[in-house]
């Protein structure tokens, strides 16, 4: 009985999260909530915690800001101590710190620029039909639904291994972002206090 008892305690999990994958109707319904969320979406400004877990450091790295989207292609991440800005201006890049602003190139411009494709394409859901360059998987839970991206071309496949978005069912919002990076580096993106179609100064996108 005993031996019995472990071997459903055993399984019983690998089941459970068998049954939470979607199925194709509410794959379907995902991602029409979520496109649908996004069109009526014009701006979103929120907090951000950002933990970043590197392989060759024991400890986690923790940064906290502010971010500003605009579905005209701009984004704003603000760190806030150390303050530094992330600018995304339609194909500009830049950063923004205490002593002014400069030019972002080299390894650290294409980190940046894969950061904000993510974050940009996950607010807008440009990326949950996008099976060219990503293979697509949703799953279901009791208030939220995680895509799940597994990039398919080469270049993607140098900066990520998976990337994870968890959705809120209730208003199909993106609340946390995992990314994976090939190098086996783990970033984790939470979004809190979301105010959408909130009036955004253009000086903020300013490059």
């Amino acid at each position: 009985m005993k031996k019995f008892f472990f071997i459903i305690i055993f399984f019983l999990p690998a089941f459970v999260l068998s049954q939470k994958a979607a199925t194709a109707e509410q794959q379907s319904t995902v991602i029409e909530n979520i496109t649908a969320a996004s069109k009526n979406m014009q701006t979103l400004v929120c907090n951000f915690t950002q933990t970043r877990e590197m392989t060759i450091l024991n400890e986690k790295i923790v940064s906290v800001g502010k971010m500003y989207y605009s579905n005209d292609n701009r984004l704003r991440w603000e760190y806030s101590d150390p303050f530094n800005a992330l600018i995304i201006n339609k194909k500009q890049m830049g950063m923004l710190t205490a002593k002014g602003k400069t030019a972002v190139s080299g390894g650290m411009a294409y980190l940046f620029k894969g950061i904000s494709d993510v974050m940009m394409n996950g607010i807008s859901g440009k990326n949950l039909t996008d099976k060219k360059r990503f293979d697509i998987q949703i799953f279901v839970w009791q208030n939220t639904c995680d895509v799940q991206l597994t990039p398919k071309q080469a270049q993607m496949k140098k900066a990520f291994s998976q990337i994870t978005i968890t959705f809120d069912t209730k208003d199909y919002l993106a609340q946390k972002v995992i990314m994976k990076e090939a190098s086996g580096n783990i970033t984790t993106i939470q979004l809190t206090d979301k105010q959408i179609n909130t009036k955004i100064s253009d000086d903020l996108f300013a490059i």
